[in-house]
């Protein structure tokens, strides 16, 4: 394979002195993996100890001219190499969301490994969306090779969207990938009300926030947008075969509203009625919630007045057995003043 890039003589000084700083000998075999702390790992929990290539370690911190140092000195057959816990270069990039590096990394030969998954069964979308890097997780997106990939599960049945929910840095990834239907059942292509709330359940409080309000956002900004300019965009389909840009804005019947809904970066379509479909299942949420609150507030009232009624009862009784028991006092009195006379 061909090095499709040039490095300079502080490019090439740059990285010697890189991987020297960070363990690894710049003129011993740069595909043998060496141990040293994991930078890049499956859950929040404390670092694990593991043995990886300068490659994934360079490619982890976004060290792009080191990565292509590599690459043109020895190392270019460990732009695919698992590290000891399973994790590609590409993970790595992913993971600490260096685009660059993962669109290098896809260029000059690792681009199966888009949807690779790491030793738990996590997909680098997986791992973006955890970590909040939108840019990363849309790319690969429109990379990716497998259908339905913002809906594949790791080995804890944890999905992208639900991983997202796990970091409060993923707000912006979470509405993207609700936008996009990850909250969408496979079977119908219509947003799910269960798997929307069992993918963000209520005690991630600040995640549904987040989420219906930029869901609502998202729909007062392309809705109103889309209807002032999309009047009849579904019109587009009688055209059998695709007009070039310039036919299109030749006048030709409602043409010219897609093309600045696209030029404006518009939702519209399916995504736009999975943002309506999500705020619809939001809403209803609510509405259960405030009937549930009614009825328990009701059936409060209920025992309130049932135990008000009781409370009558008993002090009308107390103060019967209380004129009862004066009644008797006094007819002891008379009894005592009538013996003694």
């Amino acid at each position: 394979m061909a090095v499709p890039f040039q490095l300079s003589e502080n490019q090439s000084s740059y990285a010697v002195a890189w991987l020297l700083e960070n363990g690894h000998d710049p003129e011993g075999d740069l595909c043998v993996p060496r141990r040293s702390r994991a930078k890049y790992r499956d859950t929040l929990e404390v670092f694990e100890e593991c043995t990886c290539t300068a490659m994934v370690d360079a490619c982890g911190a976004g060290e792009l001219v080191v990565c292509q140092w590599l690459f043109a000195h020895g190392a270019a057959s460990t732009i695919r190499t698992r590290d000891s816990n399973g994790r590609k270069p590409m993970y790595a990039a992913c993971w600490m969301g260096q685009l660059h590096v993962a669109k290098w990394l896809y260029a000059v030969g690792a681009a199966e490994d888009v949807d690779a998954k790491s030793r738990r069964g996590k997909t680098n979308l997986m791992i973006a969306a955890m970590n909040g890097h939108l840019d990363v997780v849309r790319w690969l997106y429109q990379v990716s090779t497998v259908a339905n990939v913002i809906h594949i599960t790791d080995s804890k049945n944890l999905t992208p969207l639900r991983a997202a929910c796990k970091s409060s840095r993923s707000n912006g990834v979470i509405l993207w990938l609700v936008v996009q239907g990850a909250a969408n059942d496979e079977a119908t292509g219509h947003v799910s009300p269960a798997l929307l709330d069992l993918s963000i359940p209520s005690y991630h409080a600040d995640a549904r926030q987040a989420l219906r309000s930029g869901l609502g956002a998202h729909f007062r900004d392309h809705a109103s947008f889309a209807r002032l300019i999309l009047p009849a965009a579904a019109g587009m389909a009688k055209f059998s075969e695709p007009m070039p840009p310039l036919a299109l804005l030749r006048g030709h019947e409602n043409t010219i509203g897609p093309l600045i809904a696209d030029f404006a970066g518009i939702v519209r379509g399916r995504p736009l009625r999975n943002v309506r479909e999500a705020l619809v299942s939001f809403a209803r949420y609510d509405l259960d919630i405030a009937e549930r609150r009614c009825r328990e507030s009701c059936a409060a009232e209920r025992a309130a007045a049932e135990a008000r009624a009781a409370a009558e009862a008993a002090e009308a009784r107390a103060m019967e057995v209380r004129a009862a028991a004066e009644m008797n006092h006094h007819d002891a009195q008379w009894r005592l003043h009538q013996l003694l006379i």
